[in-house]
């Protein structure tokens, strides 16, 4: 049992007891919409729509026999399929068949349950739909099909149309070859009355036609009419019938609620015990831009299973992130900080522990006209002997370097496996123009995040910048160079892609024994944060089988 409720229950503590009502919420107005608009269905159901099949032949060739030769039988099935009876006031337009390239010969009710509507029907077919023979007509009438199914119109019908005594009385006539078009034509339709059918009830119409031309094929035929439910904007049709299914949907929301329902009070009144593996307190995770929205979302899942345990996430930069640890005002038990690769510690107390390769791009703005380059020209580029995308083949636009303050994990990498040296000085605020330093030979400025960077590269004409390698996948206007060659992909660190480093949580000294961190360190090495770091886009540094991958070995 309890296996059954702990993921539910995960979900459930996750978004709390208002997310629980909310949905419990919606689940009942949708059951209570459900209801509503099924209260009154007048459905029906083709059950036989097919011809007698008597061809003369041989000695029984005879002319009365080929009479036979183009009837055709149709039998529909109508039922009361909603929740409440139908009384003759909850009409609209009363339901009717109408035949195409068909003539109805005869009409009859059959298989009519209850017993209290098969009166109905016999009497009201016999009258012409009325109740005695002082009333008017109000169905059981056929006529003709043009008109549409509008009441005027069924008025009209029903006022001079014919009923099963007129049909029985000219059935031989109906029957012959000779009957003219203007016979035919007021015999397509057949009106029914307003019945008063029960939660449940039902009967078969089966009408006997007569092919206009014996050798077509098509038996088509059309059922119409409507009826008002509670609303007068609600307006139910007579509508096709499906087969009957186990798992409606009403049923199927109905079972939603009694799960919710019963969930909800096993929440509010049973006491969770949490997992050995939980730790209590709070935690804080800041530093990379790049990768603490990965770790945020890794939280999750931990945070619903540990309901004493509160992770907040602060993006800043690498290396703002290991400052912040060393300061000696520092929640160091509580403190957790991302680094794109190795950070810089003077004092000797850090410890790390790999969590995913980080993979980074060279981005250019679309208007460049560049899709590769080469370490050689990005150096150039950087040291302003290359100043416009005409020079290595690309369009005649000048080129504004898009980089990240010195306080960047992205920047270090950068520099220490691309430039292998240092970036030139912010000579521009706008990324534009050179407005703090005009005689600088390059136009330089700075950005404090990831996002902000991919937001100018695309924004700026012949913009280039450097960014996380996923995240600069979902940004339009801005293309992913390749380097040397190799392409900014998932898997090229081991070939030969050479700007990537290593992401590392840092802690001030080894976590305490059972404390928050190192519970949330342990949850970040497991076998659920591997899958989501790998669906994020990057390589889990600790694999399924608990070894680390070989890149996360190196002091990269």
């Amino acid at each position: 049992m309890a296996a059954f409720w702990e993921p539910l229950l995960t979900v459930l503590q996750q978004f709390g007891l208002p997310g629980i009502l909310a949905t419990l919420g919606l689940f009942i107005a949708a059951l209570l919409g459900r209801l509503y608009s099924g209260r009154r269905r007048l459905v029906w159901e083709e059950e036989l729509n097919t011809k007698i099949g008597m061809e003369p032949f041989g000695a029984h060739n005879s002319p009365d026999l080929k009479l036979y030769n183009s009837i055709t039988v149709l039998v529909v099935k109508f039922r009361n399929a909603g929740w409440s009876a139908i009384t003759p006031s909850d009409y609209r337009t009363r339901p009717q068949v109408t035949l195409v390239g068909r003539s109805i010969v005869d009409f009859r009710a059959s298989a009519v349950s209850p017993i209290a509507l098969e009166d109905e029907i016999q009497l009201r077919i016999e009258k012409g739909g009325r109740t005695d023979d002082g009333a008017e007509r109000t169905g059981w009438v056929v006529g003709a099909a043009a008109g549409g199914q509008n009441e005027h119109d069924q008025a009209r019908v029903i006022r001079d149309g014919l009923t099963q005594q007129d049909l029985r009385q000219s059935l031989p006539a109906a029957l012959q070859a000779t009957a003219s078009p203007a016979e035919r034509d007021g015999r397509r339709r057949l009106i029914l009355p307003p019945l008063a059918i029960p939660r449940g009830g039902q009967f078969r119409l089966i009408i006997c036609c007569r092919d206009d031309d014996p050798g077509h094929r098509q038996r088509d035929y059309i059922v119409r009419g409507a009826m008002d439910n509670l609303l007068p904007i609600d307006r139910r049709i007579v509508e096709r019938g499906r087969k009957r299914k186990v798992f409606s949907l009403t049923r199927v929301l109905a079972a939603a609620i009694a799960v919710l329902a019963v969930a909800l009070v096993v929440v509010i009144a049973v006491p969770r015990t949490p997992p050995s593996f939980c730790g209590s307190g709070p935690i804080v995770v800041t530093g990379s831009s790049a990768f603490v929205p990965v770790v945020a979302k890794a939280a999750r899942p931990y945070v619903a299973a540990c309901p004493q345990a509160q992770v907040t996430d602060v993006a800043s930069s690498s290396h703002e992130g290991i400052r912040s640890l060393l300061r000696p005002d520092a929640k160091r038990d509580t403190t957790l900080v991302l680094s794109d690769g190795i950070g810089d510690d003077p004092s000797g107390q850090l410890q790390r522990q790999a969590i995913a390769v980080l993979l980074f791009a060279v981005v250019v703005n679309d208007d460049a006209g560049v899709d590769a380059l080469t370490v050689e020209q990005i150096r150039a580029i950087m040291a302003g002997r290359v100043t416009s995308w005409a020079q290595l083949g690309g369009a005649d636009v000048p080129i504004r370097i898009v980089g990240r303050g010195p306080d960047s994990g992205s920047r270090a990498a950068f520099e220490r496996y691309v430039l292998q040296g240092a970036e030139p000085r912010e000579s521009s605020d706008n990324c534009v123009e050179r407005d703090r330093v005009p005689a600088d030979p390059v136009t330089r400025c700075e950005r404090s995040s990831t996002e902000e960077v991919l937001r100018q590269v695309a924004a700026v004409p012949g913009a280039i910048g450097y960014a996380d390698a996923e995240a600069a996948g979902a940004y339009p206007g801005l293309t992913i160079a390749s380097l040397d060659g190799a392409e900014a992909s998932r898997g090229n660190a081991r070939n030969g892609y050479p700007f990537w480093t290593v992401e590392y949580a840092y802690t001030y000294g080894r976590p305490v024994p059972g404390g928050p961190l190192q519970s949330f360190l342990e949850h970040l090495s497991g076998d659920a944060t591997a899958r989501l770091i790998g669906e994020a886009g990057y390589e889990p540094c600790v694999l399924f089988d608990r070894s680390l991958d070989p890149l996360c070995v190196s002091d990269r």
